[in-house]
Parts: C-alpha cells; structure tokens; sequence
C-alpha cells in the first residue's frame, strides 16, 4: 500500500492528477489496509469507519505540509506517545513506531528550521498513513491504554476541518492548495516558521506529559479531553487575534 501511494503522488506531483483519481487510490489503499490489520475484531461499518479516517490522516497530514518542520514534528510526538502510552504495545508495533518515528527524525534537520529537503505528496501522504496504521493497528478497538494516543492527532483534526469549513464556507475548493489553516495564518502574521512549530509543539508537549502523569495524577477521561480542547481552542483564537492585528496594523500604514 505505501508504494502504491507513492506512485500515486509521485505522479501527482510531477504530472497532476485528478483529484478523484487520487481519492480513488487513498480509498483502495485505506479499505485494504483496516481490512488486513482489523478483518479478525471489526465488521463491515467499523472497517469503513476505520478506513474513512486513515484516508482523513492521510489527506490532513497532506494539508499540513505547508512549513518547515511541522510534519516531521508531529509524526514524533504520535509515535513517541504511541510508545510512552501503548500498554500492551507488541514488538512489531514497538519497531515499527520507532521506525516511523525515526525517519521522522532524520528528515527533520533537512527541513527544519530551514528547508534544503521537502516531503511534498509522497511524503506526507506517506507519514500520515503510517501514523494512521499504526494508531489503527494498535488501538484498533479504541479501548484501553493505546486509545489514549488518539489525542495528539487532535491538532491535527482540529487543522483540517476548520481549513475545510472556511473554504466551503467561501465557495473554494477545499482540496486546492491554499493559506486558510491556523499555522499558515501565523505564519502571514510575522511569525518565523521555527517559532510556529514551536507553539505548537508546547502544545501538544503539554498533552503528551498529561497523558503520560494521567495514572500518576489520577487524571479523568474528561479533564484530559477537555484539557485538549482547550489547548487548541485557545491556540485557535491566539492566531487569529495576531492575524487581525497584524493586518489592521499593515491596513493603517
């Protein structure tokens, strides 16, 4: 299934393809992937489920790929937390989470926090799916410890529906490219590409070290949850008080 995505977005990224060509070969890879990992614990609607929302990891991570080092940062925070909060983790998920972890790693000083290498369609694509068989593999009943990790792709989530309703909302495209996510905006607000990443690494870092102390501190599913909302939602309105000023500022100059 990776070479299959990546011949899909090699070829979008050199020639263009239609987008429903490329959803077609993101719905084929992702309905044979939850098949092959889950056939033996899930039905038909928990495998279209499951599928659903590895093709929204894949395209999401996609639409994160819009500065330096924002990827690779968060496919090790997800495969660190994976391994910190994985419970009854087996070996084979033990090293393929380092694995996906590890290329992450030794992507990101080539992009990061200036670019000489960037990971285009192929590679972010590719990352999302891996975190996403990996969250599948693990959690695959969205219960017990390993359901946990779930919360470090809520930025993630959080990114792309709002992106997506904005443009809906406008009459665009959602699946062209565009500068409506959270991050690109503070980027258009003066911040450096290296700073963005930063805020939103102590963001999810926070989340993480919660997650982690949640036994220690006898934590509720609720507080952690409401926690996360909160982190994001005020980042959410961070940004977009620094994009107004910013450009009231540049409007009255």
């Amino acid at each position: 299934c990776l070479i299959l995505l990546a011949l899909i977005n090699v070829t979008d990224d050199f020639r263009g393809l239609p987008v429903k060509v490329r959803l077609a070969g993101q719905l084929l890879v992702a309905v044979v992937s939850t098949w092959a990992i889950r056939s033996g614990d899930w039905g038909i609607l928990e495998i279209a489920g499951g599928a659903l929302l590895l093709m929204t990891l894949m395209n999401f991570f996609n639409f994160l790929d819009g500065i330096n080092g924002l990827i690779p940062t968060q496919v090790v925070v997800i495969t660190l937390g994976l391994i910190l909060l994985g419970g009854n983790l087996n070996a084979n998920e033990g090293i393929m989470a380092c694995v996906v972890g590890g290329a992450a790693l030794g992507f990101l000083p080539f992009n990061f926090p200036r670019a000489s290498m960037f990971l285009g369609d192929v590679g972010s694509v590719m990352f999302g799916y891996s975190c996403g068989m990996l969250l599948l593999w693990h959690g695959g009943g969205f219960n017990g410890a390993g359901v946990w990790v779930w919360l470090l792709t809520a930025f993630i989530f959080f990114e792309g529906f709002i992106a997506i309703f904005r443009r809906m909302r406008n009459g665009e495209q959602w699946w062209t490219p565009h500068r409506e996510h959270f991050y690109q905006r503070l980027v258009r607000s003066g911040w450096s590409h290296a700073q963005t990443v930063g805020l939103i690494s102590c963001g999810q870092g926070i989340i993480l070290l919660g997650l982690v102390l949640r036994e220690a501190l006898e934590l509720s599913p609720t507080f952690l949850g409401f926690m996360t909302i909160c982190i994001w939602g005020m980042y959410g309105c961070f940004v977009e008080n620094q994009f107004r000023n910013y450009h009231d500022e540049v409007g009255s100059k």
